[in-house]
């Protein structure tokens, strides 16, 4: 156990344990997996109609009948339809989550990495400016998508390719993070559209044999110098089956000048998160006894855990521009709902200016959440109405301060909103940043 935190506190150099332009160490394990997920196909639909049967009842709304009395009806069936479906195909399904489960054990590492067969040439001239969009791509297996009342990942993979794909050069951000991009198939599908436009890229990163991935991924135009993974040494509730944690990566400019950016997924939160506690952040409380409890506690845990994972990472690199990005599952609202401190402790990671300005734009952004989709595509609308409150951003990039780190300069020329056309339940932040000296 003891030997396990250690290695998640030491984090893992990516691109010591990467395969690379593959999932797969060696095609015959790449072509055993693939055997192995078209076994496991009926499982995972099967899931996906639970999902749906055991959801709420809201009639002529994601794809139910227009009555009650119908779609209690209809469900019944459904549900004999999965219970049959499932015994029969068992065998088959139990064989197919074998075979990925060794294929994952035997030839696959810690990542995957994406670059071009030929060595990237430096270029001559760095690049003056750097643009980067953070993104939650809610991209979850089939199941888990329908129970958090969004449409499956399998048919929301075109739509987010093309919200990515067909903007105008001016448009495209230099890099892109991604949070949420769980579903193994669907990263390599977005990997492989997006490779013409971004050809160096790093995802399926923490690739688990049960449960999920960290989630994070990586997509940039300029070729990774450096990449290392840290999964979060504190975790809750169901988020203990996930690899989440923060993904650091140096990427060459050109003219022998980097950047470095950190792309994270903190906690969120709930009842469920409650039985983690850590001591509370104000002396005077801690003194008391109190102590931070659930989502906020983790949360306040990662953000000193990304501290030490910037300054440990940058140890020995040159003075560069560090940026941190990512879904951090805070916002300055909250931080006025708890008095300050998870917010406030959170913000001493960044340039204090950057931190009052941004502070100041996304409280007009007014909600992370796309929720002026037509109902019908499948988002929350009612259930999301609350996140209209101004300054409920939960997704933030920011410059990291150079009291954390020693940092070249670069300061935010302009950001904008990326709706991407309902591809996915949050709204992007791009935000570009001038690199002259």
């Amino acid at each position: 156990m003891t030997r396990s935190i250690d290695r998640e506190a030491a984090g893992i150099n990516l691109l010591e344990n990467a395969t690379i332009n593959s999932n797969h160490s060696n095609r015959f394990m790449g072509a055993i997996d693939w055997i192995g997920h078209k076994l496991t196909a009926p499982g995972s639909r099967i899931l996906e109609e639970m999902a749906k049967a055991s959801s709420a009842i809201t009639p002529n709304r994601y794809g139910q009948c227009s009555t009650k009395r119908k779609e209690i009806m209809a469900r019944i069936g459904k549900s004999f339809l999965c219970l049959v479906g499932g015994l029969l195909t068992s065998p088959f399904i139990l064989l197919g989550a074998g075979l990925r489960t060794l294929s994952t054990q035997l030839s696959r590492k810690s990542c995957t990495l994406l670059q071009p067969n030929t060595s990237p040439q430096s270029a001559a001239r760095r690049a003056e400016k750097l643009s980067i969009e953070t993104l939650n791509a809610a991209m979850m297996p089939e199941c888990i998508s329908v129970s958090n009342k969004i449409r499956p990942t399998r048919t929301r993979i075109k739509e987010l390719e093309e919200a990515l794909t067909k903007k105008s050069t001016k448009e495209e951000p230099d890099v892109i993070c991604m949070q949420e991009l769980f579903h193994t198939e669907a990263a390599d599908k977005l990997a492989k559209k997006l490779r013409k436009k971004y050809p160096y890229a790093i995802y399926n990163i923490g690739v688990r044999s049960i449960g999920l991935s960290s989630g994070l991924a990586v997509f940039s135009k300029h070729p990774i110098k450096k990449a290392h993974y840290w999964k979060h040494e504190s975790q809750a509730s169901y988020e203990k089956y996930s690899g989440k944690g923060t993904v650091g990566v140096t990427l060459d400019l050109g003219g022998e000048e980097e950047a470095t950016i950190f792309t994270s997924h903190f906690s969120g939160g709930g009842p469920s998160y409650n039985s983690f506690t850590c001591p509370h952040i104000k002396p005077e409380a801690a003194a008391r006894g109190e102590k931070l409890i659930g989502g906020p506690a983790l949360r306040y845990v990662q953000t000193q855990q990304l501290r030490k994972n910037i300054r440990t990472f940058m140890q020995g690199q040159k003075k560069q521009p560090v940026f941190s990005c990512g879904d951090l599952n805070m916002t300055p609202v909250w931080h006025e709902q708890n008095k300050g401190w998870e917010w406030n402790y959170f913000k001493t990671l960044f340039d204090p200016e950057q931190v009052e300005n941004f502070e100041k734009e996304e409280a007009g952004f007014g909600s992370c959440f796309d929720i002026d989709n037509d109902p019908d595509t499948g988002w929350r609308k009612e259930e999301l109405a609350h996140w209209r409150l101004k300054g409920e951003f939960l997704d933030h990039i920011f410059k990291v301060s150079s009291a954390v780190t020693p940092s070249a300069p670069a300061k935010l020329i302009k950001t904008k909103k990326d709706r991407l056309k309902g591809a996915s339940d949050h709204i992007g932040i791009i935000r570009t940043f001038s690199l002259r000296k």
